[in-house]
């Protein structure tokens, strides 16, 4: 569960998003550029675009590291997050068929 001083998140916030556009819209432009210069001549518009993916990755995961500070706010894994449902009731045993009584349904004796 959530501590009070340190509350779980459920949503990004607004800069963490826009990090996540850039750094993920880098690394789509890098997949792109590498497979279409791959399979025609290389060109500079497509050596362009993988740079500039390249760019956006090398500048927006520092970017990102800075202003959310990832190693001072992160969620505690080592207790589960109370999702409103009570599993603390004792269940039932139900019985289970023997191996006897399937093979025997089975018709191997």
């Amino acid at each position: 569960m959530a501590s009070p001083t340190n509350p779980v998140r459920l949503r990004l916030s607004d800069s963490e998003k826009s990090f996540a556009y850039i750094i993920g819209g880098g690394i789509a432009l890098v997949i792109i550029g590498a497979l279409l210069s791959a399979s025609r001549n290389s060109t500079a518009g497509l050596e362009l675009l993988f740079f500039f993916g390249i760019a956006a990755i090398v500048i927006g995961t520092p970017a990102w590291m800075v202003v959310t500070q990832p190693w001072k706010n992160f969620d505690d894994w080592s207790k589960p997050l109370y999702v409103g449902h009570e599993h603390d009731d004792v269940h039932e045993e139900h019985p289970t068929e023997s191996t006897e009584d399937v093979h025997a349904h089975e018709g191997h004796n």
